[in-house]
């Protein structure tokens, strides 16, 4: 059975949940075994791509598992995502999904600020029925971050 494209943008909006609630372990459970994740911006000054991060699944299980020893801003993330394109890939069970991305930060004070702007360039996979991302590029507009995130985006 293909996949619905409802239930494509599911897996993308759950995949932003789990990171919201810092669940680590909901996200990998999202991810196939090759998965890849990648942060990428376009620097005008140097007229090129920039790659900030480039981890496979394991280099990420790996990051992740050390969450709690990151110095990382005290308050909370919050990705909003807006699913906008929806395509099938190369290959037969495999799709292309494009999505708007902001991420908000609320410090402990309760001040909300916007915080990156970009999209999602993901690769979907259909295994029986069920989605996995294969493949994540979080393409950023926003490239002066502070501190950073101690999650993915």
């Amino acid at each position: 059975m293909a996949l619905s494209e409802e239930a494509i943008r599911r897996l993308v909006y759950q995949s932003c949940m789990t990171l919201d609630v810092e669940d680590c372990a909901g996200y990998l459970a999202l991810c196939g075994t090759n998965y890849r994740y990648r942060i990428t911006t376009y620097s005008p000054e140097l007229k090129k791509d920039m790659v900030w991060l480039d981890h496979s699944r394991k280099d990420l299980a790996n990051m992740l598992e050390m969450v709690p020893q990151h110095v990382r801003l005290p308050g909370k993330f919050l990705r909003h995502a807006t699913v906008q394109v929806v395509d099938p890939g190369e290959r037969p069970g495999e799709w292309k999904v494009v999505s708007a991305l902001s991420v908000y930060y609320t410090d402990p004070d309760g001040e909300t600020r916007l915080f990156a702007v970009g999209r999602y360039h993901d690769r979907i996979e259909d295994t029986g029925g069920t989605p996995w991302l294969a493949a994540r590029e979080v393409r950023l507009e926003t490239r002066i971050l502070g501190p950073g995130s101690h999650l993915p985006m």
